[in-house]
């Protein structure tokens, strides 16, 4: 986890922040430990928002900063239950999954919104 936690931090130093001043970043593959690990160290380096989007099993994760003004959870848990989904978390760290794949486009637009 440690080389995830690393490639977390060298994305956000990576990724220019947009006007408002968030740093936002999209990763598309397995969500698992390495992933949350990745998207947990992003977050944690400050105005920062991680979506990570998995297709097998259709599913979204996302990591967000207390300063990035966006609860995670809430975010998850609305815009997966709009398609029929589940989820939930915390302000900071929250995933849900969803029916069918052809949603996640949608999802993720939404989420990053």
């Amino acid at each position: 986890m440690e080389l995830a936690a690393r490639q977390g931090q060298e994305l956000h130093a990576a990724t220019p922040p947009q006007e408002s001043g968030l740093r936002r970043v999209t990763q598309r593959g397995a969500i698992d430990d390495a992933m949350r690990a990745r998207a947990q160290a992003f977050a944690a380096m400050g105005q920062a928002v991680f979506l990570a989007v998995s297709t097998d099993p259709p599913s979204v994760l996302v990591a967000a900063s207390p300063d990035s003004g966006i609860h995670a959870g809430e975010r998850v848990q609305a815009a997966v239950t709009a398609v029929g989904g589940r989820g939930g978390g915390n302000a900071s760290l929250a995933q849900g999954s969803v029916p069918s794949a052809q949603s996640l486009e949608k999802i993720a637009a939404a989420l990053l919104t």
